[in-house]
């Protein structure tokens, strides 16, 4: 017979996962087969559906609303509570309705996942292809100009967190953001920093994790994304967050962690609640780790927990120029060319990088168009498509960045 802790525990875990899961996928599910063109026959399935999530609701509103009430509170001390700040209901028969409540409608939606192919949903085992740009952990090319910046980073990264001013300070780890427009070059120095940390001798992290914040973010996705990182294996599926957040707990323990979410965005539904849940599995890390954090939006950083976030500095016309050429020239100066035409790509190469604002994402999209062919006639239409504000190229990456970075409140 399971003790009252033990019963306690249980129904916190299924309402986590009711919270986090079930509800939003029989969400989902209804939307689909609402959509269908076979709706009719699903029609009794989508009323069964439509009940369970009312009563989804009914059981978190009542949950909910009885924080204010005068009934058995949740152990602050629990790891429960950062979860999800309810209390339960102390008369027992009402305990046990909510449980039966939790598992008829934990067997409605694995019922309903059972359609799933059906409905051209993706499935927890086949999930959808993000649409939205995937990064690593290691630069796709040389970087320039960023020597002092990740320098500046990685002896953040070293700082005393119980005196440190720059970053968030919790039991085991701390917070820094970066910030800056699209394409002005976070990833790329983050990345730095990690191929940095990754090449020394003697590791000052046990573990750097690198984490895409993707706009379709899940917790359980990037919670994974560290079991990978942390077990060098696939992550095998869970039923309930608990189960994986206690194993991840257990593996870290003791270790120092890097922790990199790159492209971090804040809305409604990342709340300050998302927040402490992804960070939930550091807290066994070993003190001085770290989370560095990239974002758009100086406000994003701090609801991460970064007190002073440091915006990226633009790269000097000389850095910026060295960059703009590396790209491309390319093996042209090398290879190909005679001296005469690298002096007039390189004269060529100047006007074009004095007109793309410094920025380094513009700066590598328009050399690579260059690149493939060293020709100064090329290079001059180039010019003259720049001037005019017709670049193809250009006008792909506007599109891009507004279609990979969401805006941040």
């Amino acid at each position: 017979m399971l003790s009252q802790h033990q019963s306690r525990k249980q129904v916190l875990v299924k309402l986590e996962n009711l919270q986090i899961f079930l509800h939003p996928k029989l969400l989902i599910l209804i939307e689909a087969a609402q959509l269908s063109p076979h709706r009719h026959v699903l029609e009794p399935w989508i009323k069964k559906l439509k009940l369970a999530s009312k009563e989804a609701e009914n059981v978190l509103a009542s949950v909910e609303s009885s924080k204010h009430e005068t009934e058995e509170e949740v152990d602050s001390h629990s790891p429960y509570s950062e979860l999800l700040n309810f209390k339960l209901p102390k008369d027992s028969s009402d305990k046990k309705n909510l449980m039966k409540s939790l598992e008829n409608l934990e067997d409605i939606v694995n019922e309903a996942m059972t359609f799933v192919g059906l409905l051209n949903l993706p499935s927890s085992r086949n999930p959808k292809p993000t649409q939205f740009r995937e990064t690593i952990s290691s630069p796709s090319s040389k970087v320039i100009g960023r020597d002092k910046d990740r320098d500046d980073i990685v002896k953040l990264l070293r700082e005393d967190i119980t005196t440190g001013s720059s970053s968030y300070i919790c039991n085991s780890y701390s917070v820094i953001g970066i910030w800056g427009p699209g394409g002005s070059g976070k990833t790329t120095l983050a990345q730095y920093v990690c191929e940095y940390e990754k090449s020394l001798q003697e590791k000052y992290f046990n573990l750097v994790i690198w984490a895409y914040f993707s706009p379709d973010f899940d917790i359980y996705d990037l919670w994974k994304k560290i079991w990978g990182f942390a077990f060098k294996e696939a992550c095998p599926d869970f039923i309930y967050l608990e189960e994986i957040q206690s194993k991840l707990e257990e593996q870290l323990r003791g270790k120092r962690i890097l922790l990199v979410l790159d492209n971090a965005w804040y809305d409604k539904r990342v709340s300050v609640l998302n927040v402490q849940q992804l960070f939930i599995p550091l807290r066994s890390a070993k003190s001085g780790s770290k989370i560095l954090v990239t974002t758009r939006m100086e406000e994003a950083a701090k609801r991460f927990g970064a007190t002073n976030p440091i915006p990226m500095q633009e790269l000097d016309e000389e850095q910026f120029l060295s960059l703009f050429m590396h790209h491309a020239l390319g093996y042209a100066d090398a290879h190909t060319c005679n001296n005469h035409v690298v002096e007039m790509l390189t004269s060529i190469g100047k006007e074009i990088a004095s007109m793309l604002c410094r920025s380094p994402l513009v700066a590598t999209t328009v050399a690579m168009e260059l690149r493939i062919r060293p020709d100064p006639n090329f290079w001059l239409s180039m010019l003259d498509k720049v001037l005019k504000g017709t670049l193809d190229s250009l006008q792909c990456l506007e599109d891009c960045l507004d279609k990979f970075f969401i805006p941040q409140p």
